[in-house]
């Protein structure tokens, strides 16, 4: 009977161990929660000193582009609902200064430092481009990099 109660003393011992552990991974990866306006200098920054695990989204945009300003308001909610995720904007004018306007807005997804998805324009991925929601930027993103 004494070796059953030690096998089960060995099964908490373990369980509680994995869930320690578990806990301990969850915490080593880096959250974000928000969309962060970066500067040119920053840019390359933002990608390559990213965590290998984490993916880096990047949209480009222009102030005076309607679609833009909408596609900045629904990172912010998708930013705090996937907050192991970095967003990042820039204006796409200072990041390359013949950014064709017709690809605004522009959303680049980086991992590991290397482009892995681009929605240029994000709008010819959507079913209405002029009334989204995250929602629906959201179902766009989630076969890609968003799980």
């Amino acid at each position: 009977d004494d070796g059953l109660e030690s096998e089960d003393d060995d099964d908490d011992y373990f369980l509680e161990w994995k869930r320690r552990r578990a806990l301990a991974v969850q915490n080593s990866i880096p959250t974000f929660g928000s969309l962060r306006e970066i500067g040119v200098g920053e840019y390359v920054a933002a990608i390559d000193d990213a965590p290998a695990s984490v993916f880096v989204v990047v949209h480009l945009y222009e102030n005076h582009v309607p679609t833009c300003k909408l596609v900045n308001h629904h990172l912010q909610t998708l930013a705090a609902k996937f907050v192991r995720v970095k967003f990042v904007s820039i204006v796409a004018s200072q990041a390359q200064e013949t950014w064709n306007q017709d690809a605004l807005p522009s959303i680049l997804v980086y991992k590991e430092g290397d482009l892995k998805h681009k929605y240029v324009p994000l709008t010819k991925h959507l079913r209405n481009q002029h009334s989204f929601d995250a929602d629906e930027m959201e179902a766009v993103f989630r076969n890609d990099f968003l799980n």
